[in-house]
């Protein structure tokens, strides 16, 4: 049996893959800053030793999944300070302990946003620090069949509870105008700025992590994404019909006011609605998101508004 240390180990993908190793008879240590549970352990990536100190972990390698993930702006610069010097911390905690790494990067890694331009600059730092590595790109991960929860609020489903909020908000206004005046009821329709043929690369974080453990040859990088995405077009149906919202991908149009409203909140993801065409490492075959996934997911993440 093999034991791990995990950092992110309480994310998203975190509990996946820690589920995923235990499976498979390993062992997992989760570096958290706030442990609570057995197999947690007190620590940080931003601290020398990961905050560790004399403590001495048998461990056949670590996992660096923990990131700042934010698309915005990054002001202060702490999304880039967090995924680049936290990274620096780990590559020196497992250089001086000769262990292999296994990083989690983004296979969106084009410089388009701070978190963009972090995940580049801590996979060029790995490359050339020597340590043992695997390089890990996936794409837009998604809740697995069953397993959405209210609290995954980050990524795809943000950009969708932010639809579903702005959209409820107009319609409660739209049918107050339209009872007082006795108007025909018109179907609500909200366009998005993008390339309807574009691809969605979304995956289901279960099919990463099972991915991921299963693939630990040092001096890989692996794109963990769909090979059969959904474009936007497909997409933005499947969602209209789980939120009751007639939904377009459009390059160019003239923005209604509630349109408008949803284009400034949701600006940080505008580069992810043009089209990025992904490589794959992952077997083809039958897509694994489709329409009932996508609506079962989002209807489980919408639950907390």
């Amino acid at each position: 049996m093999a034991r791990y240390l995990v950092t992110g180990g309480t994310g998203f993908l975190g509990r996946r893959l820690v589920r995923c190793l235990n499976i498979q008879g390993h062992s997992a240590t989760v570096l958290t800053r706030h442990p609570g549970a057995y197999g947690q352990v007190a620590g940080d990536i931003m601290a020398p030793d990961l905050g560790l100190g004399d403590l001495d972990l048998p461990l056949k390698g670590v996992w660096h999944l923990a990131a700042m993930l934010d698309l915005g702006q990054d002001r202060d610069g702490t999304v880039y300070r967090t995924n680049t010097e936290g990274t620096r911390y780990v590559v020196d905690y497992c250089l001086r302990r000769r262990l292999p790494l296994y990083y989690c990067s983004t296979a969106y890694t084009l410089g388009r946003n701070a978190y963009e331009r972090s995940k580049a600059a801590a996979e060029d730092m790995i490359r050339t620090s020597g340590v043992p590595a695997v390089v890990f790109k996936p794409g837009i991960l998604i809740a697995a069949r069953g397993n959405a929860n209210p609290r995954d609020t980050r990524g795809f489903y943000q950009f969708v509870r932010l639809m579903a909020r702005v959209h409820h908000r107009a319609e409660l206004v739209r049918r107050k105008i339209e009872g007082t005046l006795r108007l025909p009821v018109i179907e609500p329709l909200l366009r998005i700025r993008g390339q309807p043929e574009a691809f969605a690369n979304l995956l289901p974080v279960d099919m990463a992590a099972q991915f991921m453990v299963n693939h630990l040859a040092v001096g890989r990088t692996y794109y963990v994404t769909n090979p059969k995405p959904p474009t936007l077009a497909e997409l933005a149906e499947w969602v209209g019909e789980a939120i009751l919202l007639r939904i377009q991908v459009h390059p160019d149009f003239k923005a209604t006011p509630i349109e408008a409203v949803l284009g400034r909140l949701t600006r940080s993801f505008n580069p992810y609605l043009w089209g990025d065409v992904l490589q794959s490492d992952l077997p083809s075959g039958e897509p694994p998101v489709t329409r009932d996934l996508i609506q079962q997911s989002i209807t489980r993440s919408l639950l907390s508004l």
